[in-house]
């Protein structure tokens, strides 16, 4: 009996080393910011600002004619984190051109944006980008609601659905279990995703 029982100890001991080896030999392929709670995968990635600055960037500078009327390039893009109100924020400069204008207008505007996670592309996107202030100096005052109408409509269909990151298949599945993002949270310096089980 005695003998049986040092077996099982021994069995047991022999399985404990063997799963802490393979544990330590995986934490060392985990990503900067990420905890380990499930089997071999993170429970949360984070996302720095820098990060999604350089994500960003990839989308400037941008031209757009709008109605024919007004030609509008954005570029110099700065991003940012609104932690109180879980968004982040992009400012950029905008330079716009319009018969209607005297002369070309340059100004500075800032925008906040929601998050979420879209299942199909397997990425962290940009959610309802919404203009928060706008400062043309040298516009004359009754243009500048046009110009606000001009600007909103520009960024909603270049930052709608843009992909601040997007996971690799290995992020999200091991041994045919899947996991997707869950909350998401806007930090001072970056953005933390929960993963979660599908």
């Amino acid at each position: 009996m005695s003998s049986e029982l040092d077996r099982r100890t021994v069995s047991e001991r022999r399985r404990l080393v063997l799963q802490l080896g393979v544990a330590t030999a995986l934490a060392g392929v985990l990503p900067l910011g990420a905890c380990a709670t499930f089997p071999f995968l993170p429970d949360h990635y984070t996302f720095s600002v820098a990060e999604m600055q350089r994500a960003v960037a990839r989308k400037f500078p941008y031209h757009k004619r709008i109605s024919q009327i007004v030609d509008l390039t954005l570029d110099d893009p700065v991003l940012g984190t609104r932690p109180d109100a879980n968004r982040l924020s992009i400012g950029a400069h905008a330079h716009i051109e319009s018969p209607f204008l005297q002369a070309p207008a340059d100004g500075h505007f800032v925008l906040t944006s929601a998050l979420a996670y879209d299942r199909e592309r397997q990425a962290i996107v940009l959610r309802s980008p919404a203009i928060d202030s706008l400062d043309f100096p040298d516009l004359s005052g009754p243009y500048r609601g046009e110009i606000r109408g001009a600007l909103e409509l520009a960024v909603s269909q270049l930052l709608e659905g843009f992909p601040i990151y997007t996971f690799k298949p290995d992020q999200l599945s091991f041994a045919g279990v899947h996991y997707e993002p869950g909350e998401i949270n806007v930090l001072p310096k970056g953005v933390r995703v929960q993963i979660v089980e599908r």
